[in-house]
């Protein structure tokens, strides 16, 4: 044990001979129990330079051991003993200057200076032996972080350091002692700005950064320093609440929108909207005042006028008029806000109720009292009531409903030797409008605007000596020019969906025509895409859907593709008040139901063979065509068609095969049955090169049949279906796409499909020649499917696809054009 004693200067003594012994245990900490008085020591260091570098070195004969939990220095014969913690930012610094000097290059000296010597001067006795010396610098004692608008699009941030007589600019200046607190502003503010001007940082509003700093980085800011910001800076990022009030009024036919604001002159909507849409946060006001773009009320009126494709524009001194069709769909629309106040007039509900109370007040003709049944009235009273209303819509009633009958009754009851309508129906057609009117009106009288070109100008230019005219699609497009002149009361579509292409002539040239009121029958009016019922909304009421690209962008491709039941909804509530549409199912209880047969069939051993060897052949040509840049459709039905007539019969494609097919043989057996059974049978096909095969078959076995195709003439076609309904001929034979409409076959109490077609709707047409009104038994429905085939795989997607025009009308959505290729390639998979 050593011994030593406090002198006058509280230095413990020492013997020299016994201090480095005395170091040796005393490192340990454990071999000697010393208090000592525990005060701040600046440790003496000093800077000398050579030629390239400062040298920083402890003051000679300085020792300095560290201990357990302190530092012990010694000089001379005297110890001195500091806590760790006191010198914990220059424990490394001390550490590694007592072993032996620090050469710091000089380019980098400003920095270690900055970083390591000036913010720990208190503590260092520095004797400094350059010629250049260390410069006195300003030591915050704290600091202040300010924020502020700058202008419409910028927010502007200072921060200074305080001591206890001055404030320093701390942005861009090192002429200050710095610390963790100013290391941290300076990192926040400096790094992220846009700009920096004056010791001031600048931050565009345009950056989702700047409102990071505003909302995250002055909180962290906060933390370290005072941080103040002006209110409007604090409104940033926040939702505003806005006085926005919306009036509705009906006048003079029109819808008047009239907006009001007590925060903003509403003349400015669009230039406020044109900021909303480019997500600024805020917007400055003619008048100066900044307002705030983050708002419930401004949400819902922008999502209000992106749903009625309306422009800021079109508001004139805050008065937007809107079509009357709009009516509707406003008024349940209107309901529907929550943030706008919003106010209808007296005129607007009251021709609402009056629209929904009115089909049961107008007066149908009394000579169909006794005719229509109770649907059909209902039916008829619709359309009268748009027709009070100026309103136009679809009839969409399935198939065998009598929307023929429906629109006859509606013509009668609105008759005057001045309202002159027009029927456009598809060729096959004509004549049957002509015998339903002979059949229940005992007034109207119609033209059929047919034959030769000068007997057809005859007509129109005599088309007031009628009542209605009756043309096709076909004659129209050949006669549209002499129809310009003329104004009827009401156009008649019949078969609608014959406009579902936009782009075609027969859509452009029914819109040309000029009418007071028109109508749309259509028992699919959505047969493959939601586009065809823009385009027969298009001839209804045009603008109704808005552009076509609009509607493609906001209806269309969230529907079909997210299948978004939010837009589902709304397109909804704007197409269902001028759409009627009723099932056999739902008014005719009286009438028998449809059995659906799926007959599934085996390929014999042959057949298979042929088919895999095609179907492999395919497959491979497909798996080519897939990784084209452009993606040729029609290469892909070719393909997909010759699979499928193989699937009905081999002959259709290769000319050294004799016998039937598996299919024929099947479906001729079916015939028998039946046809022993007194059975009518209607039999479509989409190949009328198979209808000749299954008539020979059916000759063979003498059995008699009729046969409709594409090509059968309009005369020809209308006594077809009177012999069959009225003789003992047992079966007809019809190609898919002439069977399709116009033919009415309640005689007959089956329907085979001997082969599948893509689009479900088209058959369900062709069952209904024989599954409608007047039809007294059962409709027995064969559907022949070729097991492990495409035709399974096409009834697969059938099922499918029936979901979307069912959300609207009917039918559904397989044809190839809407397809992807996964779908396409899932076709040819074995």
């Amino acid at each position: 044990m050593y011994e030593g004693y406090y002198d006058s200067n509280r230095y413990l003594k020492i013997d020299n001979e016994n201090v480095h012994k005395f170091f040796d245990l005393f490192k340990d900490e454990k071999e000697i129990d010393l208090t000592f008085l525990e005060e701040e020591f600046t440790y003496p260091i000093k800077i000398s330079e050579n030629e390239y570098s400062y040298i920083i070195s402890k003051q000679d004969s300085l020792d300095l051991i560290e201990g357990k939990d302190a530092y012990y220095l010694i000089s001379y014969d005297q110890i001195v003993r500091y806590p760790v913690e006191n010198y914990s930012n220059l424990k490394e610094f001390i550490s590694a200057i007592s072993l032996e000097p620090l050469y710091v290059d000089k380019d980098d000296f400003t920095s270690f200076e900055h970083y390591v010597l000036s913010p720990n001067k208190k503590y260092l006795d520095i004797k400094d032996e350059r010629k250049k010396k260390l410069v006195s610098v300003f030591i915050p004692k704290s600091f202040k972080v300010y924020g502020d608008l700058f202008d419409d699009d910028t927010v502007v941030f200072h921060a200074v350091g305080i001591d206890e007589n001055q404030e320093v600019e701390i942005i861009k200046n090192d002429h200050f002692q710095p610390s963790l607190q100013s290391d941290l502003i300076k990192t926040i503010l400096e790094n992220e700005a846009d700009y920096i001007e004056e010791h001031k940082a600048y931050f565009n509003l345009d950056r989702p950064e700047t409102f990071e700093l505003i909302l995250e980085g002055t909180k962290i800011l906060s933390q370290y320093c005072e941080v103040f910001v002006s209110e409007e800076l604090k409104k940033l990022g926040k939702s505003t609440k806005y006085n926005l009030h919306v009036g509705v009024s009906f006048e003079n036919d029109l819808l008047e929108v009239n907006l009001e604001s007590e925060d903003f002159d509403v003349n400015e909507v669009d230039a406020i909207l044109k900021a909303y849409h480019k997500k600024k946060k805020f917007f400055r006001l003619k008048s100066g005042l900044m307002i705030h773009l983050e708002s419930n009320e401004l949400d819902e009126l922008d999502s209000f006028m992106q749903e009625y494709d309306l422009k800021s524009k079109d508001f004139h001194d805050g008065k937007l008029v809107m079509d009357n069709y709009r009516a509707l769909s406003l008024d349940k629309r209107l309901d529907q806000m929550n943030f706008i106040k919003i106010t209808k007039d007296d005129s607007l509900s009251q021709y609402i109720k009056g629209f929904e109370n009115m089909s049961n007040q107008v007066e149908i003709d009394d000579q169909y009292n006794d005719v229509l049944r109770p649907y059909q009235k209902v039916g008829t009273r619709w359309l009268l009531t748009l027709y009070s209303y100026n309103l136009n819509g679809i009839l969409a009633d399935e198939m065998g409903l009598g929307k023929t009958l429906q629109v006859i009754a509606m013509l009668d009851s609105i008759r005057d030797k001045n309202k002159i309508s027009l029927v456009v129906c598809p060729a096959s057609l004509i004549y049957n409008w002509e015998d339903e009117i002979a059949k229940f009106s005992k007034t109207l009288n119609c033209i059929s605007i047919t034959g030769a070109k000068a007997k057809r100008t005859l007509g129109i230019q005599n088309y007031r000596d009628y009542d209605l005219l009756i043309t096709s699609y076909d004659y129209l497009r050949r006669d549209v020019d002499l129809y310009q002149d003329h104004e009827f009361e009401c156009i008649i579509l019949d078969e609608a969906q014959n406009i579902k292409n936009q782009k075609t002539k027969n859509a452009q040239f029914v819109k040309r025509l000029k009418a007071n009121h028109r109508i749309a029958l259509s028992g699919t009016p959505i047969e493959n895409s939601l586009a065809e019922l823009w385009s027969i909304f298009d001839f209804l009421m045009p603008g109704y859907l808005y552009s076509y690209h609009y509607f493609k962008q906001e209806y269309e491709i969230p529907i079909t593709l997210d299948e978004d039941e939010k837009t589902t909804k709304r397109l909804r509530n704007l197409v269902n008040p001028f759409i009627l549409r009723r099932t056999k199912k739902e008014v005719l209880k009286e009438l028998p139901d449809k059995v659906d047969h799926k007959y599934m069939l085996e390929f014999s051993v042959s057949e298979k063979k042929l088919y895999l060897a095609n179907l492999a052949m395919v497959n491979k040509e497909m798996q080519a065509k897939m990784k084209e840049v452009h993606f040729d459709r029609i290469a892909i039905l070719a393909m997909l068609t010759k699979l499928r007539q193989i699937c009905c019969d081999a002959r259709l494609v290769y000319d050294n095969i004799k016998e039937p097919s598996t299919k024929i043989n099947a479906t001729i057996s079916l015939i028998k049955t039946l046809t022993e059974n007194n059975k009518k049978i209607l039999l479509f096909s989409a190949f009328t090169s198979l209808l000749d095969l299954v008539s020979n078959q059916l000759d063979k076995e003498q059995i008699s049949y009729y046969m409709l195709t594409g090509s059968t003439n309009k005369e020809e076609r209308r006594q077809l279906v009177n012999n069959f309904n009225e003789d003992d001929t047992r079966v007809f034979l019809i190609s898919l796409k002439a069977g399709g409409t116009g033919l009415n076959l309640t005689s007959a109490e089956a329907v085979i499909h001997i082969d599948p077609w893509w689009n479900l709707s088209a058959q369900n047409q062709a069952t209904d020649r024989a599954h409608r009104i007047g039809q007294n038994a059962n409709v027995q429905v064969y559907r022949m499917i070729m097991k492990d085939s495409i035709e399974e795989k096409i009834l697969k997607m059938q099922e499918r696809k029936a979901n979307l025009a069912d959300s609207f009308v009917e039918g559904n959505d397989g044809s190839l054009s809407k397809m992807s290729k996964e779908e396409i390639l899932d076709l040819f998979k074995r």
